[in-house]
């Protein structure tokens, strides 16, 4: 997908992302402000490239944004463009353009993305599914700050930053012969990695209630506030998705499951496998259901089971479930964590 935000669009473009900006600027969570802070810096400074990393749905096309709002560029085009809507024959054209008569159907003179950002910002995601012969050729616009249309021989001169984002580890794709270790090394200068949501255990609740706030408005819903039951899950919960993956969730949440005031447990609905044990059992199952109910069958109550036991086989089911995690089997058990390692020495677990 290729965007183009010019100046005239620049200030719906940052209108739509100030109420994201707002939750950066004021998140708890230290890694964050952190990347905000970094992020001004950079923004205002005259590094011509930027790198930003993390896992899918952290965050990255807005972090590109929010540079080139913050910088002396915000009155110049904003153009981005996912390297994987391209297939590789068709990527050349559309970055560097083409003159008329390159190849067949080109009719007529095109410019390519790197001109059209021109005194702005360039924004390659997923520069890590970028194929190797075009790899080389953006390592040389960057070095000699020219480009070259397909078909033509005139070199072009741009003046753009060029901000680069993967949710891949491109150190790996250096060392196993798929990415250039030389255009790594020019793009990793200056670079912003974003936490995972998983990592960022006191935004949770903020992001969930600013969405909550949004869908509120856009599908007539009253959701004023989270249960603790949910808001456990929603802490408990790894999130492979990441902030998208949240916003998702409470999209479908508010729209058809959620009718009332209070946001609960079992209005939760997970569009992932990830929030499932080992053996399919529900997290939102695990919290709510009793003890005695998921760990024993109903035919053995007619014998004596000792409460240790019940306890005790919770406690393993429960560390299965986090995959030996104790942060999390306290949270969910409601218990603290020294009272956790105190049980798991008293059963030897």
């Amino acid at each position: 997908m290729v965007k183009n935000s010019n100046p005239e669009e620049e200030n719906t473009q940052s209108s739509s992302s100030g109420n994201w900006k707002e939750k950066f600027v004021f998140a708890k969570d230290s890694k964050m402000k952190k990347v905000f802070e970094d992020l001004k810096v950079i923004a205002a400074s005259n590094a011509l490239t930027v790198f930003v990393h993390g896992e899918t749905g952290t965050g990255k096309e807005l972090i590109a944004h929010e540079i080139h709002n913050f910088s002396n560029r915000i009155e110049q085009s904003f153009v981005e463009i996912n390297i994987t809507a391209l297939p590789p024959e068709l990527l050349e054209s559309e970055l560097f353009g083409h003159e008329a008569g390159a190849f067949t159907g080109a009719k007529e003179v095109k410019k390519g993305l790197f001109e059209v950002a021109d005194k702005g910002t360039l924004f390659l995601d997923e520069i890590g599914d970028m194929d190797l012969s075009m790899q080389a050729k953006i390592l040389r616009a960057l070095q000699e700050r020219k480009i070259r249309r397909v078909g033509g021989t005139k070199q072009i001169p741009v003046d753009i930053r060029l901000i680069t984002a993967t949710n891949k580890d491109l150190v790996k794709e250096v060392q196993n012969g798929s990415f250039r270790r030389d255009l790594f090394y020019r793009l990793n200068v200056v670079s912003l990695y974003l936490p995972p949501l998983r990592e960022r255990g006191s935004d949770i609740e903020v992001l969930a209630l600013h969405f909550i706030q949004h869908f509120n408005k856009q599908f007539g819903r009253h959701v004023s506030r989270i249960s603790s039951e949910a808001l456990d899950i929603l802490l408990t919960y790894s999130w492979p998705g990441n902030i998208r993956e949240l916003r998702n969730m409470l999209e479908h949440t508010l729209l058809l499951e959620c009718k009332g005031e209070t946001l609960g447990a079992r209005d939760l609905k997970f569009s992932t496998t990830a929030h499932y044990g080992e053996h399919g059992d529900n997290l939102v199952e695990v919290l709510q259901e009793k003890p005695e109910e998921k760990q024993i069958n109903t035919e053995s109550l007619a014998v004596e089971v000792p409460l240790w036991e019940v306890e005790k086989a919770h406690i393993r089911k429960i560390l299965k479930f986090t995959q030996g995690n104790k942060n999390k089997a306290a949270k969910i058990l409601q218990i603290d964590r020294t009272t956790l390692y105190n049980k798991l020495r008293k059963y030897d677990l």
